[in-house]
């Protein structure tokens, strides 16, 4: 009996023209989401590759200042102990979008 009604109301949702409008919008809005969420990738793709573009050049930057002071053709900064050469020197650390981000928007934490 529970078969014969599931039958009975399947053929009346697909007959309803509403279920197809509806399914028709779904779609569209699952395909907006995805290629949103595309485009939000390869954005953050290109700030992640320069970011670490930035990082590499920071690093022969400090490199090449450190072996400047090393070899002494630039004298060491004076001031406190607190202000030498490491302070505030850092390499960022970024993982690039996972294959599935265009459908996980606001889970890039």
């Amino acid at each position: 009996m529970l078969t014969r009604i599931m039958r009975h109301d399947l053929r009346l949702l697909v007959a309803d023209k509403i279920l197809w409008i509806v399914v028709v919008l779904m779609l569209g809005m699952i395909a907006g989401g995805i290629y949103n969420g595309a485009i939000w990738a390869s954005a953050r793709l290109a700030a992640v590759s320069a970011l670490e573009q930035k990082a590499l050049e920071d690093l022969a930057e400090q490199r090449s200042e450190a072996e400047a002071f090393e070899s002494g053709a630039k004298p060491l900064p004076t001031g406190t102990p607190a202000a030498m050469l490491p302070t505030g020197k850092s390499v960022p650390v970024v993982l690039p979008p996972a294959p599935l981000a265009a459908v996980s928007i606001g889970q890039s934490d």
